[in-house]
C-alpha cells in the first residue's frame, strides 16, 4: 500500500531496503508493486560473518530469496546486495563485490553509519567508505525515507521512528515531502552543512 501511495503521488523512483527475510508470497507482492530498486542488507559473504553482523543464522535463506528475486525479474527492479565495510567484514569485501557484480551486475559497499563511533575513529581510516558531506546532503534533499508502517522520520537515522513527522496514511505524500524539505532547510540554515544534524543515513 505504501509503495502504491508513493507511485500515485508521482515519486520518480522507489527504493526498498530490506533484509529479505520474507516469504515467497511477500516477495511476489513486493514485485507486483513496481519498485525500482531492492537493496538487500546482506553485510556478509559467509554464514559466519552474517551471524556476527546480523545476529541471526539465516544467511542461506537470504541467498535463496535473492536467487528467487533474480529468477522472477530479468532487468527490473535492480537488485543490490549491500555490505557494510568494517573490521568484521573487511576480509570479505572483495569476494562479496566480485560475487554479486558477476551474478546480478550490482553491489554496494557502504561505510559505517554516522552514529557509529568507529566511523569517526581516525585510527580506523581504512574503514571509511563514505561520500563527501556536500554530496550526501544534496542527495538527502531529493529523497524521503518511509518506514514499513508508513511513518516518516524527521531524521533518517531514527530507525525506531521516535521522532517522526507523521504517517503517509494520515498525511498526503506531497504534503509530507514539503514539510520534510522545509525542516531540512531550516537545519541547514541554523547549523550549516552538517550531516550529523540532519541525521542522514549513508547511501
Amino acid at each position: 500500500a505504501i509503495i502504491r501511495i508513493a507511485r500515485d503521488a508521482g515519486a520518480h523512483a522507489i527504493h526498498v531496503r530490506t533484509e529479505l527475510l520474507a516469504s515467497r508470497e511477500d516477495i511476489d507482492r513486493l514485485l507486483q508493486c513496481g519498485v525500482d530498486v531492492i537493496s538487500v542488507d546482506l553485510h556478509a559473504d559467509s554464514p559466519e560473518t552474517y551471524l556476527t553482523m546480523m545476529g541471526i543464522d539465516r544467511y542461506d535463506e537470504v541467498l535463496d530469496n535473492i536467487e528467487y528475486l533474480r529468477t522472477r525479474c530479468e532487468r527490473h527492479p535492480l537488485i543490490v546486495p549491500r555490505l557494510q565495510r568494517c573490521s568484521i567484514t573487511i576480509d570479505e569485501v572483495e569476494s562479496f563485490y566480485d560475487r554479486w557484480l558477476k551474478r546480478l551486475g550490482s553491489a554496494c559497499i557502504e561505510g559505517l553509519p554516522s552514529w557509529n563511533d568507529m566511523a569517526r575513529d581516525e585510527s580506523a581510516g581504512f574503514l571509511h567508505a563514505r561520500i563527501p558531506d556536500r554530496l550526501l546532503i544534496k542527495e538527502n534533499m531529493s529523497r524521503m525515507l518511509v518506514h514499513s508502517d508508513g511513518g516518516v522520520p524527521i531524521r533518517e537515522s531514527d530507525l525506531h521512528g521516535s521522532g517522526r513527522m507523521g504517517s503517509i496514511d494520515e498525511v498526503k505524500l506531497p504534503r509530507a515531502w514539503r514539510v520534510l524539505v522545509d525542516h531540512r532547510r531550516a537545519i541547514l540554515r541554523q547549523h550549516g552543512p552538517c550531516p550529523a544534524r540532519l541525521g542522514l543515513l549513508w547511501p
